[in-house]
Order: structure tokens, then sequence, then C-alpha cells
């Protein structure tokens, strides 16, 4: 299932389309520059990711220079940010994006394929390790594109204004702590264009980078999209409907 085949993610995004912050953005002179039709933030994305790709393979025109490169940036960085920032966007594009994810890719790692947000599965891998069950995996290796990186900044509320450039990588490192017999989980994010330096990130619900695995699972019950996406994705709009129809009645 992707993101288009999602009402409801379709609806939160009509939503963040027609807000405030996307409404007042004013892209005047990118209607000039390309000739196209431009009405908010997200038209403007659009735009802006065609020429920054045609830059990559020397294929952009003459007006397109730096100057105007770091403002389609800006235009990128800010979209993938307001497209995020919210909950229930970040809980359903979650969601769609990492069942593409593990459909793609995860059969690669694993025989046991089922579809089901990878966040799931990880913290599912993470209990079997705890347990030393036999199918528990030392080391998974997921390959994505920058809107799941984005995905997962955002349900751990570390995103910030920015298009994850090529090669970015999170990582997920489990510790064992033999004084007490507990696990931690350390995440942290690696945005390529700082060089080989990673970003440790605090979990929301702990109070060090060293967050507990108990305290995490009980933070993440209620945030984590089912593994139902046709549930997760089932139009409100129909639902509202409905319920002001039973109001009148």
């Amino acid at each position: 299932m992707g993101v288009s085949d999602c009402p409801y993610f379709c609806e939160l995004v009509e939503q963040r389309r027609n807000s405030e912050q996307i409404q007042n953005t004013s892209f005047d002179k990118l209607k000039v520059w390309t000739g196209s039709k431009i009405n908010d933030l997200f038209d403007a994305w659009n735009m802006a990711d065609i020429i920054i790709i045609e830059v990559l393979y020397n294929t952009s025109l003459s007006w397109a220079d730096l100057f105007v490169l770091s403002q389609l940036q800006h235009i990128a960085d800010l979209s993938f940010y307001y497209l995020f920032n919210t909950i229930e966007t970040g809980r359903v594009i979650t969601g769609c994006l990492l069942i593409l994810l593990k459909s793609y890719s995860y059969r690669i790692f694993s025989t046991n394929h089922h579809s089901g947000p990878i966040v799931n599965d990880i913290m599912e891998n993470i209990q079997k390790l705890m347990k030393n069950d036999s199918m528990g995996r030392k080391a998974k290796i997921y390959s994505g594109h920058d809107a799941t990186i984005v995905a997962l900044l955002s349900l751990f509320q570390a995103n910030y204004i920015h298009q994850p450039p090529y090669c970015s990588t999170i990582f997920m490192d489990l510790y064992h702590i033999s004084d007490n017999n507990t696990y931690t989980l350390k995440l942290e994010y690696l945005n390529s264009t700082n060089g080989g330096t990673t970003q440790p990130i605090q979990l929301p619900p702990c109070d060090n980078l060293m967050c507990s695995i108990d305290i995490l699972n009980r933070w993440l019950k209620n945030r984590l999209p089912s593994n139902d996406m046709k549930m997760e994705c089932i139009s409100r709009r129909l639902n509202q409907a409905f319920d002001q129809l039973k109001y009148y009645i």
C-alpha cells in the first residue's frame, strides 16, 4: 500500500495544504522562472524536486544558479517538515511508507516476511534478542528514501526543517546493561552533509540518550500505526458525515 492508496492520508495532506503556514508562502519568482501555475508549497515542492534532480545530472536550465538552487532546496526542506509535522500525518504516512519499504527491502534479509510497519518489526526483533530467541537477528539493514528517514525522525519527535540528503542513515543500537540485566536503545542520525559524525537523538520518554526498552515500548504503544493499514487509511470524511447525520436525527 502506498500513500496514494490511503484516503485518510490524502485528507491529512489536504488539511496541511489549506493551513495558514502553507497558504501564506509566496512563490511568485518560481512561477516566473518555470512558467507553471503554483498554488502552494506542495506544488512548489514538486517543481523544486524536478529542478534539483536536473542539476544533479547536469541537465538544468541556465537560470538555475546557486541562488535559485538555495531557494529551491529551502522549499523542499519546508515541505518535508510540514508534511510530517503532525501526529496523525506522521502516524499514517509512517505506516504506509514503511510497509512499502518492508515489502521491497525486508524480504531480502528475512524469510518470515509479513506486511506491517517496520518499527514494529524492529521492536519485535529486539524482544527476541532479549529472550535469546534463535530468530532474533543481531543486525538488520533496511533501505529507504528521504521520506522514510523523515517519517522515522518525526515518529521520534526529532525531525527538523531539512530534506535528508543521499546516504543519510538512522542507527538503532541495543545495549545490555549486565549490572541490572536491563536493555536500552540508543538512536543516532547520520545526516551525510555533516560528514561521518552521527547525531545522538534523545528519545522523548527518556531522560538521557540510553532509553529503557520498557519505557520506550509503553511510549510507542499508541503512536505506531497498526499492522492493518487498511483500517488506518479509512476515510474520516464519511465518519464525520455520519456523525453529523446522527446529530440531526
